[in-house]
């Protein structure tokens, strides 16, 4: 790989024990090698830095091995410290590396102070937006002097000279002019069976250093959500055109996901799981099955269930299963 660039994408794992596979990771490399116009061009760094959240030095003997070219943080209210530490520090240390933040831990849209804040990130994606589809036009476009203006609803600095106060700059936020269509994102594809090599290696790395590790996993069958309550603690996209994948696609991570004999914990990301009645119903039927023929020991857990009187009876089925 020493001729390829490399994009690492670091999302610290919130408890010591509890390791979640990559699941952004998985999503946004299994989309650029569907739709990227470089893939043979980058290299994919494992995400063996997520495990040592509590080991900062040993975070930065991975970077170091990595010489990333890009660095992605994902920003949580319990990780977000330690993603800015350490990309600062990268920046530091790589001062060409292209760094980029997403997740719902950004205060831009209340304050433009954000790139002052962190002079050290380079552009910002909102946490409603797809990850997957910013990291493709990145990797399409990267330079030194990238156009952010060719990537989809992209925050980028732009530096001002105050005239009263030339000797203090400031970095505006500016917001790309080219806006997300979601009915036109592919959402067909299932992102840990594509990736079944690489994620059984992550398992096999943890194995071998985390002990008495509880391995969990995300699932998304859905993105997005109608409704707009104000005093939802969801991460983004509420009030929003909801897309869905295809249940094919659904099932082979879901068979993928099940073959793993350490997985303990598996829950669905969907805003409003059983909104789609039969099919999310089959989904859960299908993990049980999945669950019994293969005598494996896991939970499942549940981002939030559909909100209307007339997916009662779907929610009920599903708490059966």
């Amino acid at each position: 790989n020493s001729n390829k660039k490399t994009i690492m994408l670091y999302n610290p794992s919130r408890l010591k024990e509890t390791v979640w596979l990559p699941v952004f990771w998985s999503q946004a490399k299994t989309y650029y090698e569907k739709h990227g116009q470089k893939a043979d061009e980058w290299y994919w760094y494992p995400c063996y830095a997520d495990v040592w959240a509590h080991d900062i030095d040993r975070v930065k003997q991975i970077i170091l091995h990595a010489k990333p070219d890009v660095f992605g943080i994902s920003l949580y209210v319990w990780n977000s410290h330690t993603a800015f530490t350490v990309a600062k520090w990268v920046k530091q240390t790589f001062p060409n590396c292209l760094i980029v933040s997403g997740g719902p831990q950004q205060d831009f849209k209340h304050d433009n102070t954000w790139f002052d804040r962190h002079p050290y990130i380079d552009c910002s994606l909102p946490g409603d937006n797809y990850g997957e589809l910013c990291v493709k036009e990145l990797l399409d476009n990267f330079s030194h002097d990238i156009d952010y203006e060719k990537i989809t609803d992209i925050r980028y600095p732009v530096s001002t000279i105050d005239l009263a106060q030339p000797e203090k700059k400031q970095r505006k936020l500016v917001v790309s002019k080219k806006k997300l269509v979601k009915k036109e994102f592919d959402y067909n594809w299932c992102s840990y069976y594509t990736q079944k090599e690489y994620i059984l290696d992550y398992v096999n790395y943890i194995e071998n250093h985390i002990p008495n590790y509880q391995l969990s996993a995300i699932v998304e069958s859905t993105r997005g959500c109608p409704y707009g309550c104000t005093y939802c603690d969801w991460g983004g996209g509420i009030n929003s055109r909801v897309i869905k994948k295809e249940p094919s696609e659904i099932y082979a991570d879901l068979d993928f996901l099940t073959d793993i004999a350490s997985l303990r914990y598996l829950y669905f990301a969907d805003a409003n799981f059983g909104i789609f009645g039969d099919r999310d119903v089959d989904l859960v039927k299908f993990v049980a099955k999945c669950k019994k023929d293969k005598e494996r020991v896991f939970k499942v857990g549940y981002g939030g269930f559909a909100k209307t009187a007339n997916r009662l009876p779907y929610i009920l089925q599903i708490m059966q299963c």
